[in-house]
């Protein structure tokens, strides 16, 4: 199967470039030296659309045509480039050519030329080439390989880590720059939020950005806003103990009356603070049957994750069991949903009136690529398919951001210089876009299993460096795994993918260290 593509990975043309001004590439979506290329190809060509990569498996499967010419087995043997008057490049000679393109890149384009550079140049393409296959990311034919008869072939462990080496040397500093971009972004985020509230719905609705001392690196690192959420009378997800002081003034700032108070799920930056919100609004506290024990008996969240988020304490107050439908003292109603999957616990709330999703983290971004191992996506895309039956106009998530393309409400964000939390879109169409990624992760874990891939082979098929999402996210991914102590990471998404009762993929994946 081809790698998963999504509104916005693909190249985007620009309208001052004419299709036969572009340079078009072929090239072998098997091979992780090759996709990682191509990834800097789109990054250096800026949608400007000068440069048109095209996959090897749509040449096969007839979705796209190859150069003029050239026979399929010479385009699985060498790179090929057709250049804008027609000419057909290869090899080492097409790889200099789009070096050449851009300014970065140009000197290693132009010292190509040089007779001592071009023979280093050409030798080094040719042991790639020769060798692609064996060193695919996609070895096993999970990825559905042009050479299947080859892919199969076990490569030795060292030639999988050389490919792996090699292909995150070549992705890591376009990683490491769309990072430093994104943390600037996530940043000025959390810079304008800290200490507010959105006010929404005529007064129905208000989010409330929880902050304070260390937390405040989740938000700037990850792009993880923490927050507070109050629909009529009832609170939702106070936020963890360390963000005590922020929500006991948010709490005090409330004009409405509480009358309930309750977490989605038992995770600490959503349960640390629920007695110290029902003391301070003499309030109730609402839970699921399966969180009510985690709130009396609390279980360790690790060094790091206490330090940050705060570990939660064991609630001393009555627990009341979730009704199926909640009756708020201003004659508002909530749903209660069961939405299992980022952990077995989770509900979400939904608003009939307010056609309004209270989504917790049942919706945490399209590509959630960094899973703890409370998360079991199985049990993730049957919650959102259940989602995707409601009428739904606004999704609040519970790190932060709004999902709608409602008029009013971005009118009211706006006007309270919160903008930067909406995502302006559709909800249905941001959890049918996370619904279709899951799908696709699980059908390629699927594959990979399938055709006896270790895990972390199957790791590798899911990740590919052609897709924006992937390498974008890369170094954040890695950098969560460091400061969590592995606790979150791209190395536990297979694991998530699990048959019921299986517990046999963490350890093997671990072992790939």
């Amino acid at each position: 199967m081809a790698p998963h593509r999504h509104a916005g990975d693909a190249l985007t043309m620009s309208a001052t470039v004419a299709p036969a001004a572009r340079w078009r590439l072929w090239y072998d979506d098997q091979c992780e030296v090759c996709q990682a290329g191509v990834a800097w190809l789109r990054a250096l060509d800026r949608g400007r659309g000068r440069v048109d990569p095209v996959a090897l498996s749509e040449v096969m499967d007839g979705a796209a045509p190859g150069p003029p010419g050239v026979e399929l087995e010479a385009l699985l043997r060498h790179l090929h480039v057709s250049a804008p008057g027609g000419r057909v490049l290869a090899g080492a000679e097409a790889v200099a050519a789009l070096a050449r393109l851009f300014p970065l890149t140009w000197p290693a384009g132009v010292a190509a030329r040089v007779p001592g550079c071009a023979w280093l140049a050409r030798r080094l393409y040719g042991w790639v080439a020769e060798h692609r296959y064996s060193l695919s990311r996609c070895r096993g034919g999970a990825c559905r390989s042009a050479r299947e008869d080859i892919v199969r072939e076990q490569a030795s462990a060292r030639a999988f880590r050389a490919c792996r080496y090699v292909g995150w040397s070549l992705i890591t500093p376009l990683g490491a720059l769309l990072f430093l971009r994104r943390l600037g972004r996530q940043a000025a985020l959390w810079w304008r939020t800290r200490g507010r509230t959105a006010a929404l719905l005529d007064g129905r609705l208000s989010v409330h950005f929880l902050g304070g001392g260390i937390s405040s690196t989740v938000s700037i690192l990850f792009g993880e806003l923490f927050t507070m959420i109050r629909y009529g009378s009832l609170v939702v997800d106070p936020g963890g103990t360390r963000l005590r002081r922020s929500a006991a003034r948010h709490l005090r700032r409330l004009r409405q009356p509480i009358t309930g108070v309750v977490p989605t799920h038992g995770h600490e930056e959503h349960v640390g603070n629920v007695e110290l919100a029902a003391r301070q609004m003499g309030a109730r506290v609402y839970a699921h049957a399966r969180t009510a024990p985690l709130l009396a008996r609390p279980a360790g969240v690790g060094t790091m994750r206490a330090l940050v988020i705060g570990q939660p304490r064991p609630l001393a107050l009555p627990v009341e069991a979730l009704p199926p439908r909640l009756v708020l003292a201003g004659g508002e109603e909530l749903e209660v949903i069961e939405t299992p999957g980022h952990c077995a616990d989770h509900v979400s709330f939904y608003a009939p009136a307010d056609k309004l999703l209270i989504a917790g983290d049942a919706f945490m971004g399209t590509h959630f690529t960094s899973p703890n191992d409370d998360v079991d996506h199985r049990t993730w895309i049957a919650a959102l398919e259940r989602l995707l039956g409601l009428d739904i106009e606004i999704m609040v998530e519970a790190h932060g951001h709004v999902h709608t393309e409602r008029a009013d409400v971005l009118r009211a964000l706006e006007a309270q210089g919160l903008g930067g939390v909406a995502s302006r879109q559709p909800p249905r169409r941001v959890l049918q876009a996370k619904l279709d990624f899951v799908r696709w992760v699980g059908e390629q874990i699927a594959l990979g299993a399938g055709e006896g891939l270790s895990a972390a082979g199957i790791q590798a098929t899911v990740f590919p460096w052609t897709q924006r999402w992937s390498y974008e996210s890369a170094v954040q991914d890695v950098v969560a795994s460091l400061v969590s102590g592995r606790a979150f990471g791209r190395h536990k998404i297979v694991r998530s993918f699990r048959p019921p009762g299986d517990g046999s993929l963490p350890s093997l994946y671990e072992l790939r260290w």
